[in-house]
């Protein structure tokens, strides 16, 4: 990271690796069990912490405040690193804008402050209106 901070990087996105360590069955340390949360804690914070040692007050990170699969959220970052959070990758079809407000409606309820989605989704393709009148539609929604 050292050699990249003295680059001039003053930011990251740190993008959800963290569910990943449920892959690990049960996941330990040196010092025992780690928890997801133990864990998401852990990568976020050390990328928002050492960054701003290194750069100051200005470093960011970009990171997930929630994100989920149908109706089953989880806590991605801890909100104090969030000041730029997004709400993950959406298809571009009114099913992604769905999900995307779900995910606004979760990080805004579990406390989060600041955070956005891709205007008419991330993935590929046109979806069903098409990428331009989704982008409009997206954008009427408010999300920037």
């Amino acid at each position: 990271m050292d050699k990249v901070l003295a680059l001039g990087i003053d930011g990251w996105k740190c993008d959800g690796t963290d569910p990943f360590i449920f892959k690990l069955g049960i996941p330990r340390g040196h010092k025992g069990i780690i928890t997801h949360r133990e864990y998401a804690n852990s990568y976020y914070g050390d990328f928002f912490d050492h960054t701003r040692s290194v750069v100051g007050d200005s470093a960011l990170i970009m990171s997930r405040p929630v994100d989920g699969i149908d109706f089953v959220f989880l806590d991605f970052s801890p909100q104090r690193v969030v000041f730029s959070g997004w709400v993950g990758d959406e298809d571009p079809t009114f099913e992604g804008l769905e999900n995307a407000l779900k995910r606004y409606l979760q990080s805004a309820w579990a406390g989060y402050t600041n955070f956005g989605s891709d205007i008419g989704g991330y993935r590929t393709g046109n979806g069903t209106l098409g990428r331009s009148k989704l982008r409009t539609v997206y954008s009427d929604v408010g999300f920037s």
